[in-house]
């Protein structure tokens, strides 16, 4: 063999298969941020998305094929590890940023290259046993270090979007009930869900709206939807001191005033009842917001 002439064609393939599937990726996303909450779920996907799932399979087959074409021997190893490679390199460039950001064309193409580059390299190079195993295990170390570092960066973007939001943070100090995920929202809504068990609740933090005039008027049950009719405002009653209790439509939910904030206390998924959502309301205290991040990114 030809080991040259079959890197060079594996550096092709991984090269060509990265940056159409950032190309894909990219596609999917700007989908995603264009469609509407109020449409339905079909409306906000596209055939892209089976596609991305299987695509690194199928630049590992051509990369197989480009291999056996070019007479390189051991080439479903060669194709296997250039593409293991590859994805390290990625979920690298993922670890760094918040959220799943796919990379730019060009960069996931550089990626792609170097990736099944070394890949196939370190299985078509004529080395020792003891040489080629510590190659490869080198070569998966990204897979290793990756899910760290991407815990550390997603918790220090949430700590950023907290700190931005300038919302006061409530958790429930009460045995047996932790925190399982926050979300921020254009600053302006914290959410965060704490459980027990089987049972979820849901606290939610939004600027004091200006219409809210307990017992009369203590907004809608749910929150507004962009392009969908404001919900009606509510009563409610108070059960203590900036603490009131809204009833209706089957759903109960605990309001609290906190300064210029207002926490909406209700249930989410599971088989959380009202005594559950009045001992979350009644054991929450205030965190900071990197003890929030530290809590929400478990």
């Amino acid at each position: 063999m030809r080991m040259p002439a079959g890197t060079a064609v594996a550096t092709g393939v991984g090269a060509a298969g990265a940056a159409a599937f950032a190309g894909l990726w990219q596609a999917e996303a700007r989908l995603r941020q264009t469609c509407l909450p109020a449409e339905s779920l079909g409306a906000c996907l596209s055939p892209r998305l089976p596609l991305l799932l299987i695509w690194p399979l199928l630049v590992t087959a051509v990369g197989w094929g480009a291999l056996r074409w070019a007479r390189a021997p051991r080439a479903a190893g060669a194709a296997g590890c250039g593409a293991v490679t590859t994805a390290g390199a990625l979920l690298l460039y993922e670890a760094f940023h918040p959220g799943w950001v796919p990379p730019p064309v060009g960069l996931a193409a550089l990626l792609g290259a170097a990736g099944f580059a070394a890949g196939v390299a370190v299985i078509l190079a004529p080395l020792r046993a003891a040489v080629r195993v510590p190659l490869i295990l080198a070569l998966l170390v990204p897979h290793a270090v990756a899910p760290v570092l991407d815990r550390s960066t997603q918790r220090a973007d949430l700590e950023r979007r907290l700190t931005a939001a300038a919302l006061p943070l409530l958790v429930p100090d009460l045995a047996g009930w932790r925190v399982t995920g926050v979300v921020v929202r254009d600053r302006e809504r914290v959410s965060t869900m704490v459980t027990n068990g089987s049972r979820n609740v849901v606290i939610a933090t939004v600027r004091l709206p200006a219409d809210f005039r307990p017992p009369q008027r203590c907004g809608p049950f749910d929150f507004p939807v962009p392009d969908l009719p404001v919900p009606p405002s509510q009563p409610c009653r108070p059960v203590a001191a900036d603490h009131w209790v809204r009833d209706g439509d089957g759903t109960t939910a605990h309001l609290l005033r906190r300064d210029d904030a207002l926490l909406t206390v209700k249930r989410a998924i599971g088989v959380a009842g009202s005594a559950d959502l009045a001992a979350v309301a009644g054991a929450l205290v205030e965190v900071s917001p990197r003890r929030l991040a530290e809590l929400g990114s478990r």
